[in-house]
């Protein structure tokens, strides 16, 4: 009850903000930018968009190989990756979320066990996140070199620059100690008296040795993995980049990576999709650059809805799944069923 309460206060927070956006930009604004985006621009930037993902989605394919010595199908971490993210997009915090599905998918559907599974969502997240935190501190100090930007701003920027460098520091340093990072917390905040977590230390554990054993014995692994994760961002910046020229902008490196470095802090507000925090920081910082507060709310339009085209797609995925499991689970209890009247 209390999570549900959470979710709907902050999606009508998200709702709210979005609404005062649109109102104060205008819907003239708005139309006039998005009358410089037809079809064929669409077709482009989705192309590119899923051309990242696609590179994301390789890369942790590549950490279960290594892990585990299985080559999976595609099919199954392009699902698995998807429902993932379909999940961490909807929920308040847009980069967490959909961990529990990943590795419930992998143990499911590959026969994965938990402990290998965990460690390969824990190293692939860290290392999206990592590249995602370089991008974010360049682009604020971008920002903080060459504009003046609203005091608020600037507090929520260097907030969550200062949450992400504190957090990647923690991780680090308890993965190096062989400590954990999921198992710091646990300590730290007593989540073991709570019932269930207690169960399932042993496997975190486990599965944060496993990470630590990656990083430590498999160097040349994580350069390749780290190496598809600073690839998989230069796409996504080709993609914004696309998206303000196609909006009829003229921007360069910096201040690309300036708007997604809002983008990255953005995401860690807790509202459901970002849903007018994005709209209104990039209205902010769009403005700031010269481009026009309709380009912006244009921009982060557009980039919502292929957000959710690929949310459409990962609730499809997740019901095929869930829809498996209710065929197995009603075949099991045929079996049983037969298998109590065969006895008389």
């Amino acid at each position: 009850m209390k999570k549900f309460l959470f979710y709907t206060l902050t999606l009508a927070a998200g709702i709210i903000i979005f609404i005062l956006v649109i109102g104060e930009v205008g819907g003239k604004e708005i139309a006039k930018a998005m009358a410089y985006f037809p079809f064929w621009k669409w077709a482009v930037v989705t192309a590119t968009g899923l051309i990242s993902f696609c590179v994301g989605i390789l890369r942790w394919r590549f950490i279960i190989k290594i892990l585990t010595g299985k080559n999976l199908p595609l099919k199954l971490i392009t699902m698995a990756k998807t429902i993932g993210w379909t999940i961490a997009y909807i929920t308040p915090i847009s980069y967490i979320g959909g961990e529990p599905h990943k590795i419930h998918l992998l143990k499911d559907q590959a026969d994965i066990d938990w402990e290998p599974a965990g460690a390969s969502v824990i190293i692939d997240e860290v290392l999206e996140l990592s590249v995602a935190l370089l991008f974010l501190v360049v682009g604020v100090i971008f920002l903080f070199l060459k504009f003046s930007m609203p005091a608020i701003l600037w507090l929520f920027l260097g907030g969550a620059m200062a949450t992400c460098i504190t957090l990647w520091l923690i991780f680090w340093r308890q993965t190096k100690s062989g400590k954990g990072f999921v198992s710091f917390f646990i300590r730290l905040f007593s989540l073991d008296k709570i019932k269930w977590v207690n169960g399932i230390q042993d496997k975190v554990k486990n599965a944060e040795k496993q990470t630590r054993n990656f990083f430590h014995y498999h160097k040349r692994a994580f350069g390749a993995a780290l190496a598809l994760a600073f690839l998989e961002r230069f796409i996504l910046i080709i993609t914004f980049w696309l998206m303000v020229e196609f909006l009829g902008g003229r921007t360069n490196i910096f201040q690309i990576m300036g708007i997604m470095s809002l983008t990255v802090a953005v995401n860690f507000l807790p509202l459901p999709a970002s849903l007018g925090g994005q709209e209104a920081s990039q209205t902010i910082v769009f403005g700031i650059f010269g481009l026009g507060a309709g380009t912006g709310l244009a921009f982060s339009l557009i980039l919502r809805v292929l957000c959710l085209a690929g949310v459409v797609v990962g609730l499809i995925f997740l019901l095929n799944f869930e829809l498996k499991i209710v065929k197995q689970k009603i075949a099991q209890a045929g079996e049983r069923l037969n298998n109590f009247f065969g006895r008389f």
